[in-house]
Parts: C-alpha cells; sequence; structure tokens
C-alpha cells in the first residue's frame, strides 16, 4: 500500500510542521502546496528535515474562487508526474489531522483498495442550497473593486447559467480520498473539455462541485464511495444558516470525535486549543500509533 497525501496550507506553519510529523510513516508521502501569497520560505524553515516535497507551481488562492481547486489541480499534476502508482491521493488542508493511528488509516485502505471516497449531493436534488454558485457569474478570482457588485447586477439581468453538457451537478466536499487513476482522469478530461473548466471560473465556491461532479458522470462512478472519511462539525450553520466554515475543534468536542468513525477532521486551530491535538496524539499512540 503506497500512498500520499497532498496538503494545501495558507497559514500557521508550526501547525503544518506538526500535522506532517504524524503523517509521516513508510510508503506514506507528503506533498505540500503553499498558497503563492504566502511565503513559502515560511513553511520550509519549519519543515526542516521532515519528509515533504514542495509543489512548484503555485496559486495565489483566493477565498470562494476557482483558484482553491486549480491549486488542487497543480497538486495532483506534479504528483502524478512524480509518481503514477499511488494506491491513494488524500487531499487535505493545513487544519486536518488525522484522528486514527497511521496504522489503523492504512489498514482501513487495504481493506477497501479500488474503492473510492468523496462526499457529494446532487445540487439539483439535495443541496439546493448550492444552486447560485453556478447559476449566477461570479468575479472571485478577479483582483478588481466593485466585483461582488457586478456579480449582483449580472445576476439581475442574466438567465440563469445552464450547466454543461446537461449533467447533473455533484458535490459538497473538496477533500477527497481518490487512486491515482482517479486523478488522472480527472487531470485528462480537464485538458480535453477546456469549457467545463471555463464554466467553473465563473463559479463561487466551485471546488466544492467541480471535482465530485467529473468524478460521479466518470468510469469510476461505480467504485465511489459517498463519503469523505473526515469528521466535521457545521453547528455553526445552526445560528447562521450562511456559516462558510465549520466550527474550529477544541478539547471539548474530543468525546464526539474519538466516537466517530471517521480518519481525519478539521478544522483544528493551535493558536485557540492545540490540547485537542495533544489528546489525539495520545490516543493514537495507545493504538499503535503513529
Amino acid at each position: 500500500m503506497h500512498m500520499c497525501y497532498l496538503i494545501q496550507v495558507h497559514k500557521n506553519p508550526e501547525q503544518v510542521a506538526r500535522l506532517v510529523k504524524r503523517l509521516s510513516f513508510p510508503d506514506i508521502d507528503i506533498y505540500i502546496h503553499v498558497d503563492k501569497k504566502i511565503d513559502e520560505n515560511l513553511f520550509r524553515k519549519e519543515l526542516t528535515g521532515l519528509p515533504v516535497q514542495f509543489i512548484k507551481n503555485r496559486i495565489n488562492v483566493q477565498w470562494a474562487g476557482f483558484s482553491n481547486a486549480m491549486a488542487t489541480v497543480n497538486g495532483l499534476k506534479e504528483i502524478l508526474l512524480t509518481r503514477k502508482s499511488y494506491d491513494y491521493i488524500h487531499v487535505i488542508s493545513g487544519q486536518d489531522y488525522p484522528i486514527k493511528s497511521n496504522k489503523y488509516i492504512i489498514e482501513f485502505f487495504e481493506k477497501n483498495i479500488g474503492k473510492e471516497f468523496m462526499h457529494y449531493k446532487s445540487i439539483y436534488d439535495e443541496w439546493q442550497e448550492a444552486l447560485p454558485k453556478i447559476e449566477h457569474f461570479h468575479f472571485e478570482d478577479w483582483k478588481i473593486r466593485g466585483k461582488y457588485r457586478l456579480s449582483f447586477l449580472l445576476k439581475r439581468i442574466l438567465p440563469k447559467r445552464k450547466f454543461p453538457y446537461q449533467w447533473k451537478p455533484y458535490g459538497y466536499s473538496r477533500w477527497f480520498s481518490i487512486s491515482s487513476g482517479l486523478a488522472e482522469y480527472i487531470i485528462n478530461f480537464m485538458n480535453k473539455h477546456s469549457d467545463f473548466v471555463r464554466f467553473f471560473k465563473y463559479t463561487t465556491c466551485g471546488d466544492e462541485i467541480f471535482f465530485c461532479t467529473i468524478a460521479v458522470h466518470s468510469p469510476f462512478a461505480p467504485k465511489i464511495i459517498n463519503d469523505d472519511l473526515r469528521y466535521v462539525d457545521w453547528s455553526t450553520k445552526l445560528n447562521n444558516p450562511k456559516a462558510a466554515n465549520p466550527k474550529i475543534l477544541t478539547i471539548d468536542d474530543l468525546p464526539l470525535i474519538t466516537q466517530s468513525n471517521k480518519l481525519w477532521a478539521r478544522k483544528f486551530d493551535v493558536k485557540k486549543d492545540s490540547t485537542i491535538l495533544d489528546e489525539l496524539d495520545k490516543i493514537n499512540e495507545i493504538n499503535n500509533g503513529s
């Protein structure tokens, strides 16, 4: 079993270093994409001596922009050029953390080899609140003043955008665990369907829909398990239905996290609470860790 992680980061180098140490294990490679607007040397310094490879073709990532997806794509491309035979590529953020031991995670994927893990819903049928993300023009990656006003005006005067190929769009989570085969299929699909990519350049949070939609309409669809294997607490939406980020997990969340059958959790922030990571490390060491 040979796996790798693609970690997308933009802050907290010390937390990323801790994550890398926790993930390091035989036959596991680690790649890191640092947001281009951030000084990469901050991470290189913190990660000195650790077994990581930095993605060379970095993207200036904008919040909610399609640039998020392109950062993943560039990472996948370099991973496939480095080694095409990974059994699994796990795409995570620098604020993720394993809640099971490396040994447990490896054994899980050995038992499920050949399956793809992505969490998605039908946008038309199950996640209709996401429709505005794709039905109207958005300019999240544009660095101009008034881009939100422009989007608002176009929404009022233009008809709703039609999704490419009369496909049903699917999405929800932009973090996934897939085979090299599916990763290569996604890259090849993009190369052959520039119109599909162009459509998503004018969406908001399109990365949540882009990868899942391609996968569900691919030959890999029968192998997809609708589960990203990530523990996430979206209770933030209880008080604010439009909340864009999940809860930052703290030591108070430990009981629910340890009861979960997921493999990783997010989001963590050591500047808010590092004791939760200390406790997770202790638990995983007891369970034949590392």
